[in-house]
């Protein structure tokens, strides 16, 4: 049906009736983007593709969704308005979840009515008093229907309910319960209300917040969850993101925490903020945001408890990344919230923050991931490499889990180009030890003689640095041991140039791969042999195990050198 409409409808004609467009080529037009103030055109049409794109805002979609940005309407009223033009009937699909509770949103309206306008009656002040204390304009009041339940005004709030509907059905919607006395009340009695709406702007459900801290309440209440209403699938405000420039503008939307963080965010012009029912963002509703932005930005709060969520966030999201679907990061580190945040420093600053310290999906991963190792600790080193790939396997996406891959690796060393010498400052023994396992764990090895291993291996991979994006080549070349100074010196200056190998065509290189894996096997056969005989020239007392295994060590080598050479 969809797909009908879609190739019915001329775009370019539909669209030019609202704005005037130029054609600049076979099936192109351009003109000025209709969602954002410009006066240089940078909004296209593509007739050929069905397409409009606009290079300033980013807005983007086929002619069904010009509608919904334009017009301001849901998917299903923009597909009934482009039905009715075209000729294709569209059959009224109705929300089962929707009719099957309608009753009970009507009552969920019905109360947000009259809590927002017991906000402003004169007789229990309290609740505008704190809204006004938190500098929230009356507009924003409006726009988020805010509200206030006075507890002197319980008895009148059921008058009016029950006015219209039934008893029983206002106390199955959970606005109204019975205590363990049998008498009526309301868990929202002496707070403010936010009410909660869905993407079609349904009143699913309702926070509060108390206004005095009375330690014997919870200072935030949520609705019960229902058939229409479950934290883990709502998001607070997602309601007016549909045709919202500022994230066209911005390209983003801000995920906070709490309910005042969306409304003080909106109070100082940026609209483009939802919130979280809960410190956590859950699969169910990231896919939701995604289909409003491709970019959002999660800014939780600075405590430790916010810092434990957005790295929880991260993990959660490389499960389910696409590549034009991703996540960014923003931390609070001079506040505890956005809402402290723009109170202290203003809403400029605020954007300005987003703008220098938005962290991308992968870079949070690693730093995050990096934060309790030191990466001047050989053993450490081995642990952020574990986690970085543990994570990586997370990835569904192939292209986008070897790109994060090869991410990863240019984080890596570009802060830290030698850190494997450390290696060298650890017993023999268990350098060997460590030398053989990584070697065993390195795949299939050739072999080739060579006079001087350790120079050789240096001056091939100087001549062909893109070698070094093989991750084998790369974990061998870091944690050998060069006896030779000279070869020492070089691998140094090598290593400091890798970030800008990333840079560099990788070119079929595969015969000096296969040299390279030949030395790298014969360097530790060389080592491994070193070691045993440190171990019979010196008088070491229980020796004999560590030769033992050493002298097995050296087999399992020279085995696959023999089977290699066949």
């Amino acid at each position: 049906m969809k797909e009908e409409i879609i190739s019915r409808i001329d775009i370019h004609e539909y669209i030019n009736r609202y704005i005037s467009l130029q054609q600049k080529g076979p099936g192109q037009y351009s003109g000025l983007c209709p969602f954002h103030n410009e006066k240089t055109p940078s909004f296209s049409v593509s007739t050929d593709k069905r397409f409009f794109y606009c290079f300033g805002c980013k807005a983007s979609g086929d002619v069904i969704t010009f509608v919904m940005l334009f017009d301001k309407v849901t998917f299903s009223e923009a597909l009934r308005k482009l039905g009715d033009e075209c000729g294709v009937t569209i059959e009224s699909k109705k929300n089962n979840k929707v009719e099957k509770n309608k009753k009970f949103l009507e009552i969920n309206a019905l109360f947000t009515k009259i809590c927002n306008e017991l906000l402003y009656d004169p007789s229990c002040y309290y609740g505008l008093e704190y809204i006004r204390s938190r500098g929230i304009q009356d507009e924003i009041i409006q726009k988020y229907k805010l509200g206030y339940l006075p507890i002197n005004k319980f008895e009148i709030v059921v008058l009016q309910l029950i006015k219209v509907f039934s008893q029983e059905d206002i106390i199955k919607s959970g606005i109204i319960k019975f205590n363990s006395n049998n008498s009526l009340y309301s868990p929202f009695t002496g707070r403010v209300i936010f009410p909660i709406f869905d993407t079609f702007n349904n009143n699913v459900g309702f926070g509060s917040r108390v206004i005095k801290n009375d330690k014997a309440k919870a200072k935030y209440l949520n609705s019960s969850d229902s058939d229409f209403f479950h934290k883990s699938e709502i998001l607070y405000g997602i309601e007016h993101l549909l045709g919202d420039s500022k994230m066209q503008e911005m390209d983003t939307v801000f995920v906070v925490e709490g309910y005042m963080d969306v409304i003080s965010l909106a109070n100082n012009g940026v609209t483009n903020a939802i919130g979280v029912l809960g410190a956590n963002l859950t699969q169910m509703q990231l896919k939701q945001l995604w289909k409003f932005n491709n970019k959002p930005t999660i800014c939780l709060d600075g405590d430790s408890a916010g810092k434990v969520a957005m790295e929880r966030t991260a993990k959660m999201a490389l499960t389910l990344i696409e590549p034009s679907k991703t996540i960014f990061f923003l931390e609070m580190e001079l506040s505890k919230d956005p809402d402290e945040f723009i109170k202290k420093y203003g809403t400029e600053e605020f954007l300005k923050m987003f703008q220098r310290q938005k962290i991308p999906l992968a870079d949070y991963v690693y730093q995050t991931q990096k934060s309790d190792l030191s990466i001047d600790n050989p053993d450490e080193v081995v642990v952020l490499r574990q986690r970085i790939s543990t994570i990586c396997n997370e990835i569904t996406n192939d292209a986008l889990r070897n790109a994060y891959k090869s991410h990863f690796n240019k984080l890596f060393y570009t802060k830290k180009s030698s850190d494997f010498k450390k290696y060298d400052k650890k017993s023999v023994y268990q350098d060997k030890l460590r030398n053989a396992e990584v070697a065993v764990l390195s795949g299939t090895i050739s072999q080739k003689k060579y006079s001087n291993i350790e120079e050789e291996i240096c001056n091939i991979i100087n001549a062909h640095r893109e070698l070094l994006l093989d991750q084998k080549i790369l974990d061998d070349f870091m944690r050998c041991k060069f006896i030779s100074a000279k070869a020492d010196r070089i691998r140094l200056e090598i290593t400091k140039t890798i970030p800008d190998i990333y840079t560099a065509h990788n070119n079929n290189v595969e015969e000096n791969k296969k040299t390279l894996s030949i030395l790298f096997l014969s360097l530790e056969v060389r080592n491994v042999q070193d070691e045993i005989s440190i171990l019979k020239d010196e008088s070491i007392a229980h020796a004999e195990l560590k030769l033992l295994q050493l002298k097995q060590y050296e087999m399992q080598l020279k085995t696959k050198l023999s089977s290699i050479l066949i």
